[in-house]
């Protein structure tokens, strides 16, 4: 019983996706430590849409506490998307398909342009 005892120490979403069997518990330990909750529920949202390990997931909560001295370029940012969108796991997700689609639609329009 006491090895469950931590376990009512996180915040709710993050003992639902354990429950659920989501997101592993170490995994689950790290997310937990975010104090701010849209923050650390956009974060548990990316570690399971993504499988994010435990390395990326410590890293972006050392980026989230690490004061921005200076904003990413345009290209850094697209290149940084680029990479997550490969990874993303809704290339089946007919609504998300559609918005997606659209989104690349605009950025072929952008290019048009030039």
């Amino acid at each position: 019983m006491s090895s469950r005892l931590p376990l009512l120490n996180l915040p709710d979403e993050v003992i639902e996706a354990l429950r659920q069997g989501q997101i592993e518990y170490t995994k689950a330990q790290a997310i937990a430590r975010l104090k701010d909750t849209q923050a650390r529920q956009a974060l548990l949202f990316e570690a399971i849409q993504e499988n994010l390990s435990l390395k990326e997931i410590l890293e972006r909560i050392r980026l989230q506490r690490k004061p921005q001295e200076k904003p990413q370029s345009l290209k850094t940012l697209f290149k940084e998307t680029s990479n997550r969108l490969q990874k993303a796991k809704f290339w089946d997700n007919p609504e998300k398909q559609q918005v997606l689609e659209k989104l690349l639609k605009q950025m072929e329009a952008l290019l048009a342009e030039e």
